[in-house]
C-alpha cells in the first residue's frame, strides 16, 4: 500500500549546523526578554579574560603548573628535590648558621630589661630622686619596651 502524496511545500533550506531553527517567540514581551539575553550573552563572552599563554617548552613532560606546588607540599624529599628543579620561583632555605644572632643581641636585651625595671623600683624610693615622677616612670617603661623589641630580633 503507497502512502499518499503529501501536500506540504518542502523548503530547499538548510539548517544551521546547532540543528533546526528555533521557534520565534509568541509575544512582544517575550521577544523582548529574548533579545535582552542575547545581548547579555554576548556582553559576557566579550568580557571574558582571555586564555594564559604557557610556552610548551618550559613545561616539563607533562606536568601541570599546579603539579610542583603539590610536590613541594608532600612530605616526600625526592617530590620536594623534583618541585624546586621543575619551579623557577624555589628559594632555598637559610642556613642554621646564618639565624644565629650575634652575642651582644641577648646582652642588650636583657641590659634594656634590668635598667627599666631598675628605673621603675628606684622612682618609687623617695631617697635618691625625691617623689616620684612620671617623667622617669615613662623612661623606665620605654627601657623594658626596648628590651622587649631586641628579644623580637633574638634567634
Amino acid at each position: 500500500m503507497a502512502n499518499p502524496p503529501d501536500d506540504r511545500p518542502t523548503s530547499s533550506r538548510v539548517t544551521p549546523k546547532g540543528g533546526p531553527t528555533s521557534n520565534p517567540p509568541a509575544t512582544k514581551a517575550a521577544a523582548r526578554k529574548a533579545e535582552a539575553a542575547k545581548r547579555s550573552e554576548a556582553v559576557s563572552k566579550a568580557a571574558r579574560p582571555t586564555a594564559r599563554k604557557v610556552d610548551p617548552a618550559a613545561r616539563v613532560s607533562g606536568a601541570k603548573p599546579s603539579d610542583a606546588k603539590v610536590a613541594a607540599r608532600s612530605g616526600d624529599p625526592k617530590k620536594k628535590a623534583a618541585a624546586s628543579a621543575e619551579s623557577s620561583r624555589y628559594t632555598p632555605p637559610i642556613p642554621n648558621s646564618a639565624k644565629i644572632s650575634p652575642w651582644w643581641v641577648p646582652a642588650l636585651m636583657f641590659g634594656f630589661l634590668g635598667v627599666g625595671m631598675l628605673i621603675i623600683f628606684v622612682n618609687y624610693l623617695h631617697w635618691p630622686f625625691g617623689d616620684p615622677s612620671n617623667i622617669r616612670l615613662l623612661a623606665g617603661l620605654a627601657c623594658i619596651l626596648a628590651g622587649i623589641l631586641t628579644a623580637t630580633r633574638y634567634q
